[in-house]
């Protein structure tokens, strides 16, 4: 007789809390797709940097100074694994060792780090966890775990991003390092043993952002459950020895820090809320007993049932044969088994339902009956045939809820011999992300893909080694297998996925980017991914479908490998142009870390490179090109078309007052400016001059804002409060120090319900000022809400951008005034902050027109609005 066959489940039949809602919903650039090789796309923020004690007569211009002696840092970073998962984040970090900050995943997936010098705990989601521990995800998300080493994060927070550490960083780079040409106007850039440090060239020094590998001996990994480790001492000529945390085994990887020095009270928060959170004070209910710490993630074994069928049958010698199936559960978990039972020859599938069985229990199918399919004999002898007994054992704890859709699967794969190798790959992950590797599975097949091949992809998909730099892909895939028929590209991203170098994969994480961005558009039915003529991963073409009468978006993706911006986004328009007729044009070119004549440029060093592409396309008519984007070490920044013809030459006051008046800014705003002597109107209301002061004598900056209007949330989980209308200032030197925000519940503050509760400025989201406290700006009064509005943590940094060169222009230039205006744009779908433009005009020259839209991880839209 045919041999017994099993099967074997191995998945948790735990089902996942709602994740928050953002304050504004995804448009067409989507928070969880912007993921590009080798790009730190965290805009860097600028902090002022105040200098040591100096001998008289002496300026002290040492970029470390004000992280000397600081209590705490802030500091935004960006994580780049060597298989080009990108992770976004802060920390803020005492001098004692202790942290609480985040660490975001840009396909997906957020989590909070609490450290301690002893311990670690963190606390993700669903799709947080689907990428480091896919087994346990149904058992760890949402709790607080004391993660495996280098889970959490990739390096030792508690020690390498303590303020002396980052300073002893700083301060060795700067003094061993040596200065390249950098396109970044009023900037510094030092490089040294591969770290990168930029910095203002003002004095006192102003840290942009520094950046290297962390295999270097510069920086310490990784973050394990306990934060103690060894240091060494770094021999460095011109002055005393630097003393850093050892690098440890493991995959290399890209790290970019923003560091700004914190207050006591920050690391009286930090140090209060990370000892709450690892002694198991901030979520336990222990009714007097002492509190737990949280469970250590090697401890929390996923419950989950498996299964293993017998056949019960014997040689069968009268007419009639009978059998059964035994189904034993040998998991930690209860689970149904559904049971597919047939005989070949014999009898077609039957299906039975053997309930729900017990971890070390079994249950066995109904007898089983079909006539006996030997051939009849002839008197006297005896024949015989072998028969197939076939048990499909199906749990819908384990294969996605959807019998059919995994019956149907397994069809496609080709029957039950194939079942085999389709549970090991669901037994690799949780029940709760088995629904979407089906469905990813079944794609695949159907657009063609060899069932093996798609095995492999899904295998790989599946694992996961973040101490080694190695992230699962569950998460993009179930998010790509959700659009259904609109994507198309499952071949292309099936060879990746199964490529055995991981840098395949990490070039080809810009073209993904661009599909799941484009995918969030639901006007756009059907989306494309193309590798180009010559099948280079990291060149890729996005077809984007539109309804009648819109013409087919077209997007080329490069990566640009020197430092020819304009010849990079030339050949990634004629990929876009080349694909198909009645193309509108868009360019988006991805500037790896290797390439470091432009990964530290920000747009106003990116501008001038692009001046040849401009002229290009800005000839005669309308732009070829309709959208350039360029993603940096910078950010993101993005040119639309018109935008672009518009740079090629410098405004004169009158251009900028007639584009001022294309914004369509309310009548009353405008009144109001006027009343207060920023701006005259004419009888229609329109701007006809900036009311400029005279430069020769002294002067006094000021600003104001335009009030605000009690609101309805925007959803749910929000709070109803003030929605401000506009900050505008006009600034002069000298500038004055303006107040932070206080703790206002501003229109769309996220509130406990949303499970985005922030506590102080340890959230996702910030109390953004309009017009910003370093340019006078307020914000700690009710009579300031005004000049607040609630925004991304990440749209709060990036703005930094706009108000620091504001900043640096009245400081640098001499007698120049400026006119501040910042301008908050209410364009979401249900009325939310998609974005602030902030627009500053110098009555000596300067301009700038830059929104920075509301996203976790914002992009830089230049002389347009988002």
């Amino acid at each position: 007789m045919h041999q017994p066959q099993d099967g074997r489940w191995r998945q948790p039949p735990y089902p996942y809390a709602p994740r928050f809602r953002p304050p504004h919903r995804p448009r067409s650039r989507i928070w969880i797709a912007y993921l590009a090789a080798g790009v730190f796309a965290v805009t860097a923020t600028v902090f002022a940097l105040a200098p040591r004690s100096a001998d008289v007569g002496q300026i002290d211009s040492d970029p470390a100074a004000a992280f000397d002696g600081a209590s705490a840092i802030d500091l935004a970073y960006t994580y780049i694994a060597p298989d080009g998962s990108e992770i976004n984040g802060w920390f803020s970090v005492t001098d004692d060792g202790y942290a609480v900050g985040t660490v975001d995943d840009r396909l997906g997936g957020s989590a909070e780090l609490h450290v301690t010098p002893e311990s670690s705990a963190v606390l993700g989601d669903q799709d947080w966890w689907a990428r480091r521990s896919p087994a346990q995800a149904g058992e760890l998300e949402g709790t607080w775990v004391r993660p495996d080493e280098g889970t959490a994060f990739p390096l030792d927070v508690s020690g390498g991003l303590a303020p002396e550490a980052v300073a002893d960083l700083i301060r060795a780079i700067d003094a061993e390092g040596t200065e390249v040409d950098t396109p970044a106007a009023g900037t510094i850039t030092t490089t040294w043993q591969d770290w990168t440090l930029v910095r203002t060239d003002t004095v006192p020094s102003e840290v942009l952002s520094l950046a290297g590998p962390l295999d270097s001996d510069l920086i310490g990994r990784p973050a394990a459950t306990s934060g103690s480790y060894g240091t060494e001492t770094a021999d460095w000529e011109g002055g005393e020895d630097v003393t850093v945390t050892p690098a440890l085994a493991g995959a290399p990887g890209w790290m970019r820090l923003v560091p700004g020095p914190a207050g006591p009270q920050t690391g009286e928060l930090v140090r209060s809320t990370a000892q709450e959170t690892n002694s198991g004070e901030t979520t336990a209910d222990t009714g007097g007993e002492e509190p737990e710490p949280p469970p250590a993630q090697s401890n929390v074994e996923p419950v989950w049932p498996a299964f293993q069928a017998t056949i019960n049958a014997t040689d069968c010698w009268s007419s009639t044969c009978s059998w059964s199936a035994t189904v034993e559960n040998v998991g930690t978990g209860p689970g149904e088994a559904l049971v597919t039972a047939s005989v070949t020859p014999g009898t077609s599938p039957v299906n039975q339902d053997l309930g729900t069985i017990q971890p070390g229990s079994s249950a066995s199918t109904t007898t089983m009956s079909f006539g006996n399919p030997a051939p009849t004999p002839a008197p006297g002898q005896t024949t015989e045939i072998t028969v197939a007994y076939a048990v499909i054992v199906y749990s819908p704890q384990l294969g996605g809820g959807d019998q059919g859709k995994y019956m149907d699967l397994l069809d496609k794969l080709g029957g039950q011999a194939k079942q085999p190798a389709l549970d090991r790959i669901l037994g690799k992950v949780a029940p709760v992300l088995a629904s979407g590797l089906v469905d990813t599975l079944s794609r695949m097949i159907d657009s063609g893909i060899d069932p093996d091949a798609a095995l492999d992809a899904a295998d790989a998909a599946t694992e996961a080694a973040p101490a080694e730099g190695e992230y699962a892909d569950l998460p993009t895939l179930n998010r790509l297998a959700q659009a259904g028929d609109r994507f198309r590209g499952w071949d292309a991203l099936a060879d990746v996925l199964a490529a055995s170098d991981p840098a395949l994969l990490a070039a080809y994480q810009p073209a993904l980017e661009a599909a799941a961005a484009a995918l969030a558009d639901p006007a756009a039915p059907t989306v494309t991914l193309l590798p180009n003529e010559q099948g280079t991963v990291s060149d890729a073409v996005l077809l984007s479908d539109f309804p009648e009468p819109e013409p087919t978006r077209c997007t080329g993706i490069v990566s640009v490998p020197d430092a020819d911006l304009a010849a990079a986004a030339e050949r990634a328009a004629a990929n876009a142009s080349g694909t198909g007729e009645d193309c509108t044009v868009y360019t988006r070119l991805i500037v790896p870390n290797t390439n470091r004549h432009l990964w530290n440029a920000a747009a106003p060093a990116l501008q001038p490179e692009l001046q040849s592409i401009a002229e290009q396309s800005c000839t005669g008519g309308d732009p070829q090109i309709a959208n350039v984007t360029v993603a940096t070490g910078r950010g993101t920044y993005e040119w639309p078309g018109a935008s672009l013809c518009n740079s090629l030459i410098r405004p004169t006051m009158d251009e900028i007052i007639e584009h001022l008046n294309g914004f369509g800014l309310p009548e009353e705003y405008l009144a109001d400016m006027e009343a207060k002597g920023l701006i005259t109107t004419d009888a229609t209301g329109a701007i006809t001059a900036v009311n400029w002061k005279d430069p020769d004598k002294p002067c006094s900056p000021w600003v104001t804002h335009g009030g605000a209007t009690e609101m309805t949330a925007s959803s749910p989980g929000y709070s109803d409060g003030p929605r401000a209308h506009y900050g505008a200032a006009y600034l002069c030197a000298p500038l004055n120090k303006g107040t932070a925000a206080g703790n206002q519940v501003l229109w769309d503050w996220p509130t406990a319900a949303s499970n985005a509760h922030a506590k102080d400025n340890q959230s996702l989201f910030h109390r953004c000022h309009l017009v910003a406290n370093d340019l006078d700006g307020l914000g700690a009064t009710d009579a300031d809400v005004g000049n607040l509005v609630t925004c991304w943590r990440n749209t709060n940094f990036t703005m930094k951008e706009s108000e620091q060169a504001a900043k640096r222009a009245v400081k640098t230039r001499a007698k120049e005034h400026l006119f501040y205006l910042a301008v908050p744009q209410y364009n979401g779908p249900d009325g939310e902050l998609s974005g602030i433009r902030i627009t500053v005009v110098g009555d000596q020259g300067y301009w700038d027109d830059t929104c920075y839209s509301n996203e976790p991880l914002a992009t830089t839209v230049l002389f347009a609005a988002c």
